[in-house]
């Protein structure tokens, strides 16, 4: 979803300190409610325009980037 940002987790937890907050999903190939909530969630307009003001988005896919799953404990 274009609700994500590109960044890599260091860099967007850099540049969001003192600042955004970071909302993270992470999620996985296999995982049927993330994909759920990237159907829903994710691609609503009024959750795009609370990230844009808020925060930023990142999504980790917790099978490709297993040392940043692992840190968070995500499963």
């Amino acid at each position: 979803s274009h609700v994500f940002s590109n960044q890599s987790f260091d860099d967007a937890l850099s540049a969001t300190r003192g600042g955004k907050m970071l909302v993270v999903m992470f999620s996985a190939k296999w995982c049927g409610p993330c994909k759920a909530m990237e159907q829903t969630t994710w691609s609503d307009p009024g959750v795009a325009a609370w990230v844009k003001d808020h925060a930023m988005a990142l999504h980790v896919d917790v099978d490709e980037d297993r040392a940043v799953a692992d840190r968070y404990n995500a499963r």
